[in-house]
């Protein structure tokens, strides 16, 4: 499939934006009228995860940053501890497909100890949220601002070239305190968490002081995610589970939901945020 991204550039940094040229028939009815539209709808394809020649999963993803879905998803699952253990990652990939051939020294998997997620498409994670029990909170001394904050989730919102065009798209937003770093979108929450780790592993970028943001829900198996990528604060648009704000508070992970319109709720570890300021919109 050929490359159809467009370098764009926020606060200096390049992201990339895809744009959907397919467009299908359909009919727009609104306001007691109708008429023909052809909307733009979000891709959907699979994306089949093959680990030194076994069938590991298959993902229903948007079909771009493949290989930084999967190497994200690798990490994320604590199948691989760095991107230095894969021998090759050999990526085919057509319309509705890909096929993703990864060669590496990574640990054996137990395929029983799946959990289904709380996602669309029923995902499935290998992080157990009961396996806590002897894991170290993070430490961080990242500050930032409740104002900076709500800037950082309304650049997502305008970084995201997919959901303008069709909605239905989830994004996330790798950032420091002032800028975001990397961004993604896919039809799944966790896939776009998924290829920020994978895209922030190949940059060998350290998340160590840095900001997740997503537009989906922040469940468990989300906030697993952030903690093995030792990322201290997570944010979302919309609402945390009560599960995800339990492990966040045992984890040292703040955790901030409904950041919009110039307000936000923090769940766990407020220091982390200054709130003497806050903005009037979002």
């Amino acid at each position: 499939m050929r490359d159809t991204r467009i370098p764009c550039f926020l606060n200096n940094v390049m992201i990339s934006l895809t744009p959907i040229q397919e467009q299908v028939p359909g009919i727009k009815r609104e306001s007691g009228k109708t008429e023909p539209r052809a909307p733009v709808l979000p891709p959907e394809h699979i994306v089949t995860i093959y680990l030194n020649n076994k069938l590991l999963t298959s993902i229903m993803a948007t079909p771009f940053q493949v290989k930084e879905l999967v190497i994200g998803f690798l990490y994320s699952e604590n199948i691989i501890d760095n991107p230095a253990e894969l021998n090759k990652v050999l990526v085919n990939q057509d319309k509705r497909k890909s096929q993703v051939w990864v060669e590496s020294n990574a640990k054996e998997i137990d395929q029983k100890a799946r959990i289904m997620t709380s996602g669309c498409g029923r995902g499935f994670t290998f992080l157990c949220p009961s396996d806590i029990e002897g894991l170290t909170p993070l430490n961080s001394a990242i500050k930032i601002s409740a104002e900076d904050m709500v800037n950082l989730a309304r650049e997502m919102r305008t970084c995201a070239a997919l959901y303008s065009q069709s909605g239905g798209i989830h994004s996330a937003a790798l950032c420091g305190t002032k800028e975001i770093i990397s961004f993604s979108e896919d039809i799944g929450r966790h896939n776009a968490v998924d290829k920020i780790v994978g895209d922030s592993l190949l940059r060998s970028i350290d998340l160590a002081e840095k900001i997740m943001l997503t537009t989906g829900r922040i469940s468990s198996e989300m906030l697993l995610k952030a903690f093995r990528a030792g990322i201290p604060i997570l944010g979302s648009l919309t609402s945390p589970t009560d599960l995800a704000v339990e492990l966040g508070e045992k984890l040292g992970i703040t955790i901030a939901g409904y950041i919009r319109g110039g307000r936000m709720k923090i769940y766990t570890h407020p220091e982390k945020i200054l709130v003497n300021y806050w903005p009037e919109k979002g």
